[in-house]
């Protein structure tokens, strides 16, 4: 591994784009959680009866919109986001608004699309630094087959040389799906990505499992892996710590706390899995918690998006696309009392620039 030494000089204080390495004050306001490319369908549920087996297999449209958004994990063509002119149009929306980079952090269980991320950032302008790794079950099989040094090894190729034989280099490992509790093949990815990350400097983006013991589980495993807990960007924490207790005691760990979920808001509909019962705050919960977070002094760790990773979601299929937070959640912010920049920018545009650039 001590052949990359010198190429992890070259970089650091940058940040690692599909297009190259930018100084991180040019990423300007960020989505630090989000998909522009996603094949998603290895999280499909087939629906019990005959109809709504029929349904999951329609193309989403406005009229099928209220069965989807009850169904939104069992209808295939909701689970897949290939389609590049569409991903321009909706990713314009978030520049049009002053928006300046995404974070796709799609993995290799998602179809990972290294070439159309980069043409779409060419046509938007927009910055996209492309993330990389396994997403919970999906790719266990694959993972058994491996060790934790050929895991290490893929992320560090992937960080220094490209992916797949590109010359596109991934600016974050993750998202890193983990269950709760963390099956070995999940162990081994995390060791793996805490190694590289001593290796390359670049972030590692979790997506913890579903207990409110999950991302301290996580973070432990990477820490005590040699990861860098204020390289740790722990993402989905309204659906995983509902209470203010529970924020404050993983913000304690140094990590980054982010809160992806903007826009969404109720619950997973009782057509997902049995043994899934979770709550999906609003979002004016989520600011009142940021607020709550940002008055005990952890303002600096803290991170936003929306995790677009389904059709129903985008701005042309009725959903609240790329540039929501930039739109309505903003403004609210603002209505409750957060200032503009030590609070509300500090959260858009420095706390991005610290947490993506190269350490």
């Amino acid at each position: 591994m001590e052949v990359f030494v010198n190429t992890k000089k070259e970089r650091l204080g940058k940040a690692q784009t599909v297009l190259g390495l930018v100084s991180p004050e040019t990423l300007g306001i960020t989505l630090p959680h989000e998909h522009l490319m996603i094949d998603f369908r290895i999280v499909y549920q087939e629906p019990k009866y005959a109809s709504d087996r029929y349904k999951a297999t329609l193309p989403v449209s406005m009229e099928r919109l209220e069965w989807i958004r009850h169904h939104r994990l069992s209808c295939l063509d909701n689970l897949l986001l290939g389609d590049e002119e569409e991903a321009i149009r909706e990713s314009m929306v978030f520049k049009n608004e002053g928006g300046g980079t995404i974070i796709d952090v799609s993995n290799r269980s998602f179809a990972r699309d290294p070439w159309a991320l980069s043409r779409i950032s060419r046509s938007t302008g927009l910055n996209i630094i492309m993330g990389a790794g396994y997403f919970l079950s999906s790719s266990l099989e694959k993972i058994k087959q491996l060790s934790i040094e050929e895991i290490e090894k893929e992320f560090i190729k992937e960080a220094f040389e490209g992916v797949d034989g590109s010359e596109i280099k991934i600016g974050v490992i993750g998202e890193l799906g983990c269950s709760w509790p963390l099956k070995d093949e999940e162990k081994k990815i995390l060791i793996a990505a805490a190694r590289a990350q001593k290796v390359t400097g670049i972030p590692i983006s979790i997506h913890p499992g579903q207990h409110p013991d999950s991302p301290f589980e996580i973070v432990d495993a990477l820490v005590s892996a040699g990861g860098e807990a204020r390289h740790i960007i722990m993402g989905h924490l309204e659906r995983t710590l509902l209470s203010y207790e529970l924020m404050e005691k993983l913000a304690k760990t140094g990590c980054y706390l982010e809160f992806d979920g903007f826009g969404k808001e109720g619950y997973f509909s009782s057509a997902t899995k049995a043994d899934l019962s979770i709550d999906i705050p609003n979002d004016h919960y989520r600011i009142n918690m940021i607020m709550k977070i940002i008055q005990a002094g952890y303002g600096d760790q803290l991170l936003i998006s929306q995790d677009i990773c389904t059709k129903d979601m985008l701005l042309g299929y009725g959903g609240y696309g790329y540039a929501h937070i930039l739109k309505r959640v903003v403004p609210i912010m603002r209505l409750k009392g957060m200032r503009e920049q030590e609070d509300i920018m500090r959260i858009l545009k420095n706390n991005p620039q610290k947490a993506f650039a190269i350490f």
